[in-house]
């Protein structure tokens, strides 16, 4: 695939005699599913006349680690996302991907080690680990998850903790503190998040609001 195919309705079903390459080194390629669409890859297929055994769908590669067109080091991508999300789900009776046959649950977020036990939230990367079921079933990554930003912001928080230094935040942006709550940066956070900075010196530093002249 070397080119940008998208569709939200039907299955788009792709038969190889070897592997299915999206993208390559060269060359950029994506997959895209959305609406009640679905997507069914299937390498080394008996279908095609004299196929080989063993094929794989594979993900281009950038030159570098941070090129390709997201500059996360790939050419290749494919992103699923369903009108309907139980379809993410392999159980489902119409999931939105099959590889070789087998049904995929699709994780799309980053989320938080205890969403393994909250059955309305099962389904996130790091929910995934730590519900030990990672050797069971079969998992797609449905598009990109940045999980460096936050690892960084938890060892500056531990060290600064460890430090005696409590780390504070004010008029943190809609979407970043969507991520940061699923996740369980603030249950760990030693110092207090704040609406506004003018709210954050009042409680952390009144004296300056004192000091400040009317």
């Amino acid at each position: 695939i070397f080119d940008a195919v998208s569709w939200s309705a039907n299955t788009l079903t792709l038969n190889a005699g070897y592997n299915i390459n999206v993208g390559s080194s060269a060359k950029t390629g994506s997959l895209t599913v959305s609406g009640t669409g679905a997507l069914a890859l299937n390498p080394s297929s008996a279908l095609v006349t004299g196929y080989t055994s063993g094929g794989m769908v594979l993900m281009g590669m950038a030159g570098t680690p941070t090129g390709g067109p997201s500059g996360n080091g790939f050419n290749g991508s494919i992103n699923l996302s369903a009108t309907d999300a139980t379809r993410l789900i392999a159980s489902s009776v119409s999931p939105v991907l099959k590889i070789s046959g087998n049904n995929y649950t699709v994780i799309k977020t980053l989320g938080s080690a205890s969403d393994y036990s909250t059955s309305s939230n099962n389904y996130t990367l790091q929910g995934m680990a730590a519900s030990n079921n990672v050797g069971t079933g079969y998992w797609a990554l449905g598009n990109d998850i940045d999980a460096s930003a936050l690892e960084s912001l938890e060892a500056i928080a531990s060290r600064l903790n460890t430090s005696g230094i409590a780390l504070h935040f004010s008029e943190i942006k809609g979407p970043v503190m969507d991520k940061l709550e699923r996740s369980e940066f603030f249950q760990h956070l030693q110092g207090k998040v704040f609406l506004t900075s003018y709210q954050a010196i009042q409680a952390l530093t009144p004296e300056v609001i004192e000091g400040t002249p009317s």
